[in-house]
């Protein structure tokens, strides 16, 4: 019997079992590819069906919910009072939440709910949302076999990473955290992390601090400059800043969104400390090219004033 005198500790939770519970991810993954490929597709979608017509009957707009995450089919008119952070919108919304409950099947293990917190669970769902960010859900031709056998794959290597990833330095929050007068964030990994470059398009934007986007990495497209493209198991790593309206109307410019040159989205950026929404621009091209002339410099020098460290260093100065 627990005597009510003496100091009780839960158990911390080791690496080991954080490690044990994705393994069981990933061996329950490799299950739903065995009976994919043994049995089809139409059970996902019927499945979808039956989640759709359990959950959220006609003639509510919601297929799927679930870790601030809906599947719809078009987008709305007006939000509800519980707003999603991201919405799946595809013409084929039952196959879209049979593939997100394929997930929730993945972790449906008392162990595996034991251990998983519920940042992992989010970021989970959230890999989900990046795979299907390229809009092949809308083409019938991907309800196969080949396209959910790449979604198990692509949610695979997200589990079997998600331990394995460590920021290449340790993040530094800047007193302009506290005190910027700006009230939106955007993220820069390319020469806007140049302070010089940055002071020139957008005077007196605040430097917050180093940080990350997990499941993307840095490449120099075939225009010769920085983009993102999605990484499993890796993370691009860069400079968030606050900054004004002005500011974003000056980097929409800059960057060419009017002409789709960049699209702009926005990203959950990790720090040491915290996680914040922020603006990120994403090129419209994504082949891998080399950098212009001059570019890569710009790169380095931000790096270098931001303290990101050598391992970074070294990987700037080998995109060229």
């Amino acid at each position: 019997m627990h005597n009510a005198n003496e100091e009780y500790y839960e158990p911390e939770t080791t690496i080991q079992d954080l490690k044990k519970m994705t393994n069981k991810i990933v061996l329950r993954l490799e299950d739903l590819k065995r009976r994919v490929e043994r049995s089809g597709v139409n059970w996902i979608i019927k499945n979808g069906k039956d989640f759709k017509k359990e959950h959220f009957p006609f003639p509510d707009h919601i297929y799927w919910s679930g870790a601030k995450i809906q599947v719809i089919k078009e987008k709305l008119s007006s939000e509800g009072f519980l707003k999603p952070r991201t919405y799946i919108i595809t013409k084929n919304p039952f196959f879209a939440t049979g593939l997100m409950d394929l997930l929730v099947q993945s972790y449906n293990n008392t162990f595996v709910r034991e251990y998983m917190d519920s940042e992992f669970r989010y970021l989970y769902l959230e890999a989900a949302v990046e795979f299907f960010s390229d809009n092949r859900l809308n083409d019938d031709k991907n309800i196969s076999i080949e396209y959910v056998l790449e979604f198990l794959n692509y949610s695979q290597n997200f589990v079997k990473n998600f331990y394995e990833i460590l920021p290449m330095v340790k993040t530094e929050l800047f007193e302009a955290f506290v005190t910027t007068r700006h009230p939106n964030f955007y993220f820069a990994y390319g020469s806007n992390m140049d302070p010089i470059q940055m002071e020139e398009r957008c005077p007196g934007a605040d430097p917050v601090g180093v940080g990350y986007i997990d499941n993307y990495r840095t490449i120099i497209n075939e225009r010769g400059v920085a983009t993102i493209i999605q990484a499993p198991g890796e993370y691009a790593c860069g400079i968030l800043w606050a900054v004004s309206d002005s500011h974003i109307q000056t980097l929409d410019e800059k960057e060419g969104v009017r002409f789709r040159t960049y699209l702009k989205t926005e990203k959950s950026i990790k720090l040491e400390c915290v996680e914040l929404p922020a603006l990120v621009y994403i090129a419209s091209k994504s082949s891998s090219g080399k950098p212009r002339p001059g570019y890569l410099e710009k790169l380095i020098q931000g790096a270098d004033h931001f303290k990101l460290g050598d391992k970074f260093r070294n990987y700037l100065k080998n995109l060229k």
